[in-house]
């Protein structure tokens, strides 16, 4: 146990899970990369052990920090990003370290188009439903138009750290709203799943 009562299985550098199940009768694999795990981060532990560079090699989609929880990483399409409480946005650099990341190859089993406009429960409610199962983990993307945008960047995190609920509760907010409201022919939400993974892993 560490002084903060976190089991130190959770504070090993890397998680790396390879999983597979059954589909049709074949096995096909999927690689779900992991570094650290989430109870970590929210127990304040966001010293960066993992460079971005290893990350990268294992998926083109996922989510993560950054060292001392510097921002925000979205990997979009084999793209990373890296968002700043600031509102800046930049590629993210090999050499940047994580204490967290969680990323896969998105490869979507089932793509669904959903005709008109949702509203957020809405859109849970065709998620949960497409997912067919509450004890397996997905890899999902959502396409759409939007109304407006919101979103919160965490700050970078001077030591001794603070839990992650006290670090997000700071967090700056950002809005953006588009320039018009799309037209109900235009918004037809897309919702892309990846596979089902055993619940002993996590995914993005």
């Amino acid at each position: 146990m560490t002084d903060r009562g976190v089991p130190s299985d959770h504070i090993l550098g890397f998680t790396r899970s390879l999983l597979s199940h059954r589909v049709g009768g074949r096995r096909k694999p999927h690689e779900v990369f992991q570094t650290s795990t989430i109870v970590s981060l929210v127990e304040g532990l966001y010293d960066g052990n993992v460079a971005y560079r290893d990350v990268m090699r294992h998926g083109n989609f996922g989510v993560g920090t950054f060292n001392a929880l510097d921002g925000e990483m979205i990997a979009l399409d084999g793209k990373y990003f890296h968002l700043r409480s600031d509102g800046s946005v930049s590629r993210v650099s090999g050499d940047e370290l994580t204490p967290f990341a969680a990323v896969t190859r998105f490869r979507p089993d089932i793509d669904h188009n959903e005709a008109g406009s949702l509203t957020r429960p809405q859109c849970e409610y065709v998620i949960h439903r497409l997912a067919g199962s509450d004890n397996l983990f997905y890899a999902l993307r959502v396409d759409g138009h939007f109304r407006a945008i919101r979103t919160r960047t965490v700050s970078k995190q001077s030591k001794p750290y603070p839990r992650l609920a006290d670090a997000a509760a700071s967090a700056p907010v950002f809005t953006l709203a588009a320039s018009r409201a799309p037209s109900s022919a235009s918004t037809r939400p897309t919702t892309r799943r990846g596979s089902g993974w055993p619940a002993t892993t996590c995914t993005s």
